[in-house]
């Protein structure tokens, strides 16, 4: 892709909103925006609430972070806070991540700052309850009027973008889709001992999740698609069949609970959170995503990368990412059946496994690095600031 350059010679400066800098999608994608974005752009994230401290130093050194300490519910001193961090920053560009800090960070940026600076609203996704109830009335109106004063609004993909103006009546054309990207020089095919350093046996058959044990996961459901499929194998071999489940959240105790009430406790292993996820995913055979919804997968993209055969379901921006067949498989969210059976095809049939990862491998290389999402974003902050 071919950089704009940038309009000043001074080095932009990007003050990046969360509510809380932790695990998650958006956060993975903060995280490698600021870490690749290069001497041109100076990044700063201010967390409303308390940051992971493990995840504050996984970013690199010229990123500072800084924490607001929001109150619960209506805190009216966050747009002044945000204010005084553009004043003292002096910030070109405001980027809300999510909808947590979208409004506050508005106020701040356009209502109080007298600086010309503009503002960012990205789109990261939706809540379990967002997917079951809707977006309530109240956020729909909140969010048109409100889009009538940023400058730009982002989502991950166009099937999240045509989504997300279906549902608040922005229009389409504001919004733009920068596709999320992976450093991949962290999966390598050729890690060694990936089974046994997690413990497991080399022989073993390994399915696998990564991510956050959020409702919207449906890690329940992915329980019983794992039990369909096990009782098609043979009683002889299903010792040798494991689940792992690597993340936290607020699902892990059902997922442990639901483990034991189905009597999977020898095949279900929960690994929690981990720091070491291209080793994780090397110790599996295929990865699963049983998700009601995702925006654009970040650790769909790290499982392609890793060269897994990836089952996911027909939601949100996968299809984008994902060609049914080809590089992975699609279903439906309450397709257990399919889900179970396809991964029975794939526990026979070592050279389609690896045919269809390899698919996914190259997919990844030729859409969605970390240097595309991050160029595109640069394009973007150049595009606004031609205009101040």
């Amino acid at each position: 892709m071919n950089l704009k350059e940038p309009p000043s010679e001074r080095p932009t400066r990007v003050l990046h909103l969360v509510h809380k800098y932790t695990v998650g999608g958006a956060e993975a994608v903060l995280g490698n925006l600021c870490n690749y974005s290069g001497d041109r752009i100076i990044n700063k994230i201010i967390s409303f609430t308390d940051y992971h401290p493990d995840y504050a130093r996984s970013l690199n050194g010229d990123t500072q972070i800084v924490s607001i300490n929001k109150q619960e519910g209506n805190d009216l001193s966050v747009p002044k806070n945000i204010l005084k961090q553009i004043n003292s920053y002096r910030a070109d560009i405001v980027h809300a991540q999510g909808w947590g800090t979208y409004i506050e960070g508005l106020v701040a940026t356009k209502m109080l700052c007298r600086r010309r600076c503009k503002f960012i609203y990205a789109f990261h996704g939706k809540t379990a309850s967002d997917v079951n109830i809707g977006i309530s009335q109240r956020q729909k109106i909140a969010q048109k009027i409100a889009s009538a004063f940023a400058d730009a609004i982002i989502t991950p993909s166009y099937q999240m973008a045509d989504d997300y103006a279906n549902l608040t009546g922005v229009r389409r054309d504001m919004v733009r889709v920068i596709y999320n990207g992976i450093d991949i020089s962290s999966f390598n095919l050729e890690l060694q001992n990936a089974k046994l350093n997690i413990g497991l046996h080399e022989n073993d058959f390994a399915i696998g999740f990564v991510g956050r044990l959020d409702p919207v996961k449906n890690l329940t459901g992915l329980i019983h698609v794992f039990d369909m499929f096990l009782n098609k194998v043979h009683k002889t071999k299903r010792h040798k069949i494991k689940l792992l489940i690597v993340g936290d959240g607020s699902e892990k105790d059902k997922v442990s609970k639901l483990t034991k009430e189905m009597q999977l406790t020898d095949n279900v292993i929960l690994l929690g959170r981990r720091d070491d996820i291209p080793f994780c995913l090397a110790a599996m055979d295929i990865f699963i995503q049983p998700s009601f919804y995702e925006g654009h997968s970040n650790t769909i993209l790290e499982a392609m990368m890793s060269g897994l055969p990836v089952i996911s379901t027909l939601v949100g921006g996968t299809p984008e990412i994902i060609e049914n067949g080809k590089n992975g498989f699609l279903y439906d969210p309450d397709n257990y059946c399919g889900m179970a059976g396809q991964i029975l095809s794939l526990y026979g049939n070592s050279e389609l496994c690896k045919s269809v990862g390899m698919a996914g491998r190259k997919t990844v290389i030729n859409k969605f690095t970390v240097e595309k999402m991050v160029d595109q974003y640069k394009n973007l902050y150049n595009d606004l600031l031609e205009n101040v």
